[in-house]
């Protein structure tokens, strides 16, 4: 996940980068957790929360939320740089 925001806008603006996991509620000796991916950027926050009972899943699912996030931002990025009218 980091070296597609690398990729896209360089790796020295990011500030910020944590994923916190937490059990949250248990069930018959099964745990259910919330994973909190946080991506502070100079470019935004990123920030995705998820839930379940698999914790690699719930860590997977929250990574590729962020992946999209930032591939969001990135077209959104060229859509106004397209968009802007040239200076005369």
């Amino acid at each position: 996940m980091l070296d597609k925001y690398r990729r896209i806008f360089g790796i020295e603006t990011i500030k910020e980068f944590k994923i916190i996991a937490n059990a949250i509620h248990s069930n018959g000796g099964q745990d259910e957790y919330e994973v909190t991916g946080h991506l502070d950027t100079t470019h935004g926050l990123f920030k995705v929360t998820r839930s379940g009972w698999d914790i690699l899943e719930v860590v997977n699912e929250t990574v590729e939320n962020l992946v999209r996030q930032i591939t969001k931002a990135k077209e959104k990025k060229i859509k106004r740089k397209r968009e802007l009218p040239a200076n005369p």
